[in-house]
């Protein structure tokens, strides 16, 4: 007879839907990693999307014949756990087996599972970001005041939800880097050096101020060359820097090859539950300058791999990164270490391991 405190879990994860967003690439390294530790984890996407107002959201949920949700390349394309696609807007209870846990993200999934019955699992909100800017805040609101179980991907997020929600059962599980994917061997600063930064379309990503920031970088360093990339092609209201480059939706394979040729990664975000990007460009090596919103704060350390900005000026963002851009090659090299050994503690393995401790706990309570 297995012990309860050591047979494996039936775990269920409820995705809003598929694309190349980092918290739909995340959950499902996260729940492979739990795979790896013997765990029976599936993972359930809806394949039609709602569009329109209320109305038309209420109609789609009726009728279930919207348009496709996700693009073809989204991060649930591949895999080595079972996806189930659910041919409709949302993924409902009769959707998915009955398990001892139920995970889930999205606010707008967190309304419904906590609806859903017992036997579908505990359900536990795993909380990737302060979801204010989806929809209604007072709604959005709402969903994270709910009682129960919670992780958290970042220590800000640990912190908003126990200070401004009052929760005390709140778990910090780091999201990992994908070594074989992000990896970079100890190298020199380019000449000209290159700064390089995601586009991201909504506001809080800060695209513009990144902009910015290396357009007035540019003025007293006419030579510096400015990379971007992003899953939607760049915003024409956002004037572009001279010497500039971006690639909309660049294979997965090259993302690293664009952090490897940078030699500062500026991470904008105005808020940020994590940031990925920056993650993964410190796994390349790369020395940061991100802003204080959050996340990104667990990684990027002021004076060690880079520096902490304040959120929204584009001159204190460009005087970072002219100063790492211009360090000598001791002093990059320095930061572009400390870059890699921070991201060597971000761990995929280790985080399914903190999340097996707090799920049981969960079980058991």
């Amino acid at each position: 007879m297995t012990d309860n405190a050591s047979r494996p879990l039936r775990l269920n994860w409820i995705m809003a839907g598929d694309g190349l967003a980092g918290g739909t690439k995340s959950n499902r390294l996260i729940a492979e990693a739990m795979a790896r530790r013997g765990h029976d984890v599936h993972m359930f996407v809806p394949t039609k999307k709602k569009k329109g107002g209320p109305l038309a959201r209420l109609r789609a949920a009726l009728r279930r014949d919207e348009a496709p949700a996700a693009p073809a390349d989204g991060h649930l394309t591949r895999g080595s756990i079972p996806i189930h696609r659910v041919d409709a807007p949302y993924v409902d209870a009769s959707d998915v087996p009955d398990a001892d846990v139920v995970l889930f993200s999205w606010w707008e999934v967190a309304e419904r599972v906590f609806n859903w019955p017992r036997g579908k699992g505990v359900p536990v909100h795993y909380v990737r970001h302060h979801e204010l800017h989806g929809g209604d805040p007072d709604r959005v609101r709402r969903v994270f005041a709910h009682p129960g179980p919670k992780i958290a991907i970042s220590n800000w997020l640990v912190r908003v939800m126990r200070d401004e929600y009052g929760h005390d059962d709140v778990t910090l599980v780091h999201n990992g880097v994908d070594r074989e994917q992000f990896h970079a061997e100890s190298r020199e600063k380019n000449d000209p050096p290159v700064v390089g930064f995601l586009c991201g379309r909504q506001k809080w990503k800060g695209t513009d101020t990144a902009a910015e920031a290396c357009r007035i970088a540019q003025e007293s360093m006419p030579s510096l060359r400015v990379v971007s990339f992003g899953s939607k092609p760049w915003p024409d209201e956002i004037p572009k820097p001279a010497n500039f480059t971006f690639e909309h939706r660049p294979p997965q394979g090259r993302i690293a090859e664009i952090y490897r040729g940078c030699d500062c990664w500026i991470v904008p975000s105005t808020t940020e539950g994590l940031g990925m990007p920056g993650l993964e460009a410190a796994a390349c090596r790369c020395p940061l300058v991100v802003t204080k919103s959050g996340g990104p704060e667990d990684y990027g350390k002021e004076g060690v791999n880079g520096h902490v900005v304040d959120v929204g000026y584009a001159r204190a963002m460009a005087r970072a990164v002219l100063d790492v851009v211009s360090a000598d090659a001791a002093r990059w090299r320095a930061m572009s270490d400390a870059s890699a050994e921070i991201a060597r503690g971000f761990d995929w393995d280790a985080s399914a391991e903190i999340l097996e401790q707090a799920l049981r706990r969960v079980v058991g309570g």
